[in-house]
């Protein structure tokens, strides 16, 4: 990972199917931090690192 361990930035992508996007992102290379989980801001969120030491987080509004 660049930048020695620390990630360079944080993508967050809102999505109707963040499921299947961090499925993606970890089938293309990236490393689970977090899997979906109901977060208490009113989001379902997932968290992956790729391989350029990025966070990529897919999330769904919850109503």
């Amino acid at each position: 990972m660049g930048a020695h361990g620390v990630p360079r930035a944080e993508v967050y992508l809102l999505t109707d199917d963040p499921k299947t996007l961090h499925a993606r992102a970890l089938a293309a290379g990236a490393r689970e931090l977090s899997p979906l989980q109901s977060r208490d801001w009113g989001h379902a969120v997932a968290y992956s690192l790729d391989p350029d030491g990025h966070v990529l987080a897919f999330a769904k509004v919850l109503v």
